[in-house]
């Protein structure tokens, strides 16, 4: 069985698409050991230097790298070109089918690859990266790459499947026309959403259709924390600090470095955070993408802000390296309290049983709290007029809460009482949806 996963991620450049595809593929391996998994990384951020392959085969799991964004939009094109006349004739199907795959075994940098895993495929799962198949956060720009590869995906005519992940909204009405056109194409047999708005808003573009709309935790909860892959200076000095109070800090480097106000925000709160029990407290500043670009690589803005911050006496404040995913979770276990702009961070910390506090403009992360009944955690702002005295001041509040023990205690209980149980019921459902996968995948 060959499922060929679209719109993903196993490079470290957001930690939550990470999480969210390193988990998804974990899970098709555990629940059916002989499935093939091909991802394929489209070029929606830059990578990484170190990954200079095009293609990397390990454990039954080949991933597929694209490095231009121009190159990758031509691909796009002239895939969406041959397989629609495919369709047409099936002779021609047939002869791409036989073609490109004896050109692929030839020559594995082909720029036909990704064509040849698409039709020798089984099944298609599209992630849309968690959270782009949206005109509203993101701009067009990335909706319509995102929109142009559903579209590609749903011509191959194999059934697909929509992993967990927010879907809408759409301001414009030419992005809501576009969006129901992919989405109720007959070849996507399910849609998981990760929120509540999600559903609804879908079942309402939809025409009131949710026969085929369900909702599902977001998949980087399931990841499982792992120490060992820290370096051991770092670990040591983890362990060196665990008599303290550790609060995890997590800033979204998008926003620090375009927006004034937002930058301003974040140091404000750190500032608040390094000087309140500043014997007791000590604050990781922990990097939530990798880029080589210094401009948007949050362990480069950490670290940066580390020597700001100690150059005026602030020594609690440290700049944590960048790690694979698991690692960072098991940073976040050691956490008292998390305060995070991104949503992915928060997830973490709640599937490690740890208190979050989420600054953030999108539904995606008030949804996610709500599941979980911890929402009055969320502070809501819209991108286009912050109010960063309003946000201020509600962290302070919220802070200031926390500290009492008797509430923070409540919480933390709640948590780690909840989260065994909603693990294993997750587990189970994805048990069953792997199954249903298999069966999927037989189907002609």
């Amino acid at each position: 069985m060959k499922i060929f996963i679209a719109n993903a991620a196993l490079h470290p450049c957001n930690k939550g698409v990470e999480g969210l595809t390193k988990s998804l593929a974990q899970l098709i391996i555990q629940y059916i050991p002989k499935a093939r998994i091909v991802i394929w990384h489209t070029p929606l951020e830059k990578m990484s230097p170190r990954f200079k392959y095009i293609c990397l085969v390990e454990n039954n799991i080949k991933v597929i790298y694209e490095y231009s964004y121009i190159k990758f939009l031509i691909k796009i094109v002239v895939y969406a070109f041959l397989l629609f006349f495919a369709r047409i004739y099936k002779r021609l199907r047939l002869f791409l089918k036989d073609y490109i795959c004896k050109s692929v075994h030839e020559c594995n940098t082909s720029l036909l690859v990704p064509l040849c895993e698409l039709l020798n495929a089984d099944l298609i799962l599209n992630v849309n990266y968690g959270d782009v198949f949206t005109d509203y956060y993101y701009g067009f720009t990335r909706f319509f790459t995102i929109a142009a590869i559903s579209f590609l995906l749903n011509l191959v005519g194999k059934p697909i499947v929509y992993p967990p992940q927010s879907l809408g909204p759409f301001r414009t009405l030419v992005g809501r026309i576009i969006a129901q056109i992919i989405l109720k194409n007959k070849n996507i047999k399910l849609i998981m959403v990760r929120e509540a708005y999600s559903k609804h808003y879908l079942v309402s573009l939809l025409n009131g259709s949710s026969k085929n709309v369900i909702e599902s935790l977001d998949l980087a909860f399931l990841l499982e924390s792992n120490e060992s892959l820290m370096e051991l200076k770092e670990l040591d000095f983890i362990n060196s600090i665990a008599d303290k109070t550790i609060i995890g800090f997590i800033i979204d480097p998008y926003r620090f470095i375009r927006n004034d106000s937002f930058r301003l925000l974040a140091l404000k709160i750190l500032l608040f955070l390094a000087m309140n029990k500043k014997s007791e407290n000590v604050i990781l500043l922990i990097p939530h993408s990798e880029n080589p670009f210094i401009a948007y690589d949050g362990e480069s803005i950490n670290k940066l802000i580390e020597k700001v911050f100690k150059i005026h006496k602030h020594d609690n404040v440290i700049a944590i390296k960048s790690y694979p995913v698991e690692a960072l979770k098991a940073i976040i276990k050691r956490c008292k309290l998390v305060i995070s702009f991104p949503t992915h961070p928060a997830i973490f910390a709640i599937s490690e049983g740890v208190i979050p506090i989420v600054i953030s403009y999108s539904h995606k992360a008030k949804g996610i709290l709500q599941f979980f009944g911890l929402e009055h955690l969320y502070i809501g702002y819209e991108p286009s007029c912050l109010n960063a005295e309003k946000i201020y001041n509600s962290v302070k509040k919220l802070y200031t809460q926390l500290q009492d023990e008797n509430l923070a205690y409540l919480l933390e209980n709640r948590l780690k009482t909840c989260i065994f149980k909603i693990k294993k019921k997750e587990k189970e459902k994805w048990f069953t949806i792997c199954s249903w996968l298999f069966k999927l995948s037989k189907t002609k």
